[in-house]
Protein backbone atom coordinates (compact mmCIF):
# COMPACT_ATOMS: atom_id res chain seq x y z
CA UNK A 1 0.00 0.00 0.00
CA UNK A 2 2.93 2.31 0.63
CA UNK A 3 4.46 1.64 -2.79
CA UNK A 4 1.41 2.81 -4.82
CA UNK A 5 1.13 5.98 -2.74
CA UNK A 6 4.79 6.83 -3.34
CA UNK A 7 4.52 6.06 -7.06
CA UNK A 8 1.53 8.38 -7.40
CA UNK A 9 3.44 11.25 -5.80
CA UNK A 10 6.44 10.74 -8.06
CA UNK A 11 4.24 10.53 -11.14
CA UNK A 12 2.62 13.86 -10.29
CA UNK A 13 5.95 15.52 -9.62
CA UNK A 14 7.51 14.29 -12.86
CA UNK A 15 4.89 15.83 -15.19
CA UNK A 16 5.00 19.05 -13.18
CA UNK A 17 8.76 19.43 -13.71
CA UNK A 18 8.55 18.38 -17.36
CA UNK A 19 5.96 21.05 -18.08
CA UNK A 20 7.94 23.68 -16.21
CA UNK A 21 11.03 22.86 -18.27
CA UNK A 22 9.04 23.18 -21.50
CA UNK A 23 7.68 26.56 -20.38
CA UNK A 24 11.22 27.72 -19.63
CA UNK A 25 12.25 26.74 -23.18
CA UNK A 26 9.41 28.80 -24.61
CA UNK A 27 7.43 25.93 -26.14
CA UNK A 28 4.10 26.70 -24.42
CA UNK A 29 3.39 29.99 -26.28
CA UNK A 30 2.75 28.27 -29.64
CA UNK A 31 1.07 25.21 -28.11
CA UNK A 32 -0.75 27.28 -25.51
CA UNK A 33 -3.25 28.54 -28.11
CA UNK A 34 -3.65 25.25 -29.97
CA UNK A 35 -3.24 22.92 -26.99
CA UNK A 36 -6.35 22.17 -24.89
CA UNK A 37 -4.20 22.51 -21.76
CA UNK A 38 -4.60 26.29 -21.76
CA UNK A 39 -5.68 26.33 -18.12
CA UNK A 40 -2.76 24.03 -17.21
CA UNK A 41 -0.10 26.11 -18.97
CA UNK A 42 -1.00 29.41 -17.23
CA UNK A 43 -0.65 27.65 -13.89
CA UNK A 44 2.82 26.43 -14.80
CA UNK A 45 3.77 29.83 -16.18
CA UNK A 46 3.11 31.35 -12.77
CA UNK A 47 5.28 28.66 -11.14
CA UNK A 48 8.05 29.29 -13.66
CA UNK A 49 8.01 33.02 -12.96
CA UNK A 50 8.38 32.37 -9.23
CA UNK A 51 11.15 29.84 -9.83
CA UNK A 52 13.20 32.37 -11.76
Amino acid sequence: MTAPAKTGTILVTLPSRATETAASQGTPPPGNRQDPGQRVQPNYTHLSGQHR
